[in-house]
């Protein structure tokens, strides 16, 4: 049985509403879906929603939650793939969201940054990442990094290009015990099932900063840039397919959406996914984002 993460990221996919659904997956992402059951559904709309009118908990929980069930459960007549809007990030809104997260309160945050560098970097989904344990998962001197609570249960080895390596080096807790991404404070995020909707509100926050509307560029998003830049770059489909942890044919839009310029506007920023070094005069930019 698939998380009902999965459901939702096919909803998505296929042309669904993602309004609502962020506070949907803090509860459900990695809960198999056949256990997202009617009484499951009522209890934890209160606790999503608490003091809320019945009418909003209905209109912003129950009503997208049945959607996604429906979505994934009732024969369709075809696959909608008319309209879909897959969105990324540019290059220069990258380097400004990793440079507005160590501003202010978070100047000495190095955690954030990192993250959100490997997030583009690597492709991993948030909760995948923030499941890594920096003794067991992390082999710099490898330049690999093992993801073993993944989304689908199938553990993915991730290669690490350059500056995701060089992000991941100045962390404090490297090789000791516990997880490798951490809060701004040094203290490690709360254990939870559903962990993706933990960086949210600040990741939109600097969104937001950058001039772009947060409902839509959600931390999710850098998977999306991951896989766009990627294969602009590589034109590696098998690579793009394993790395990312795809099972099925979703893979294919970002494929779609490749093109050398975009390749070469990462690369000159020092995301270089195809072992080729950025424009001279580009490299330090990149790094000291």
């Amino acid at each position: 049985m698939p998380y009902f993460g999965q459901w939702v990221e096919e909803y998505i996919q296929d042309g669904g509403e993602i309004r609502f659904l962020e506070k949907v997956l803090d509860f459900y992402e990695f809960t198999p879906a056949d256990k997202v059951t009617d009484d499951i559904i009522l209890r934890d709309g209160n606790l999503a929603y608490p003091g809320r009118a019945a009418a909003t908990i209905r209109r912003q929980w129950d009503t997208p939650i049945r959607a996604v069930i429906r979505h994934n459960t009732q024969p369709r007549r075809r696959k909608v793939t008319d309209n879909q809007r897959t969105h990324f990030f540019s290059p220069q809104a990258i380097e400004k969201i990793i440079r507005s997260y160590s501003t202010g309160r978070y100047a000495t945050d190095l955690w954030g940054p990192a993250l959100i560098t490997f997030l583009v970097g690597q492709g991993a989904r948030v909760g995948e990442a923030l499941a890594i344990e920096a003794q067991n998962d992390v082999f710099l001197d490898q330049g690999l990094v093992l993801l073993r609570n993944t989304k689908n249960g199938h553990e993915r080895r991730l290669t690490l290009i350059p500056r995701v390596t060089a992000a991941l080096s100045v962390l404090p807790n490297l090789n000791e015990p516990g997880p490798l991404f951490r809060r701004w404070d040094g203290k490690p995020f709360a254990e939870k099932i559903n962990r993706g909707g933990q960086i949210r509100t600040r990741f939109q926050r600097c969104v937001k900063q950058v001039g772009l509307d947060p409902k839509i560029y959600t931390p999710h998003v850098c998977r999306h840039t991951w896989a766009t830049w990627f294969y602009s770059q590589t034109k590696d489909e098998k690579r793009l397919r394993d790395e990312g942890g795809w099972r099925s044919d979703q893979y294919q839009r970002y494929v779609q959406l490749s093109s050398p310029k975009l390749g070469e506007e990462a690369r000159n920023m020092n995301w270089a996914f195809d072992g080729e070094a950025a424009t001279e005069g580009t490299a330090a930019r990149g790094l000291t984002a």
